[in-house]
Parts: structure tokens; sequence; C-alpha cells
């Protein structure tokens, strides 16, 4: 799906200076990516949850 990793590292940077505790920004980028499938696509399927899971990995290796 494109544009999803670059709008969770968004989100997950602004919640990150706001909120101190990475594992609460982890969860709220969680949250935030499956509202913003299903908003787009209608569903959200075991694929976009397996692509969601690769970017948090990403970015909690990377933050």
């Amino acid at each position: 799906m494109k544009g999803l990793e670059k709008a969770m590292r968004k989100q997950y940077e602004y919640h990150r200076k706001s909120n101190e505790e990475k594992d609460k920004a982890l969860r709220f980028v969680h949250n935030w990516a499956e509202e913003w499938i299903v908003k787009i696509n209608g569903k959200l399927t075991l694929d976009d949850e397996k692509e969601i899971r690769k970017i948090l990995e990403k970015l909690n290796l990377k933050m």
C-alpha cells in the first residue's frame, strides 16, 4: 500500500515527540494505521495487518 509506511513514520514521530514512551507510540501508530486502511479500503485484511507489523518492526528498530 503506497504511502502507508511514510504516513506511519510521520504519525510515530509526531506521537513520540508528545509522549516519551516508545511502546505507547507504537501502539498508537498501530491503531491509527488500522483505522487509516479501513477508511481507505473499507476493510482490513490479513495482508494489511502483516504489512502494518512489518513497518512497526522497522520503526521499533530504527527509533
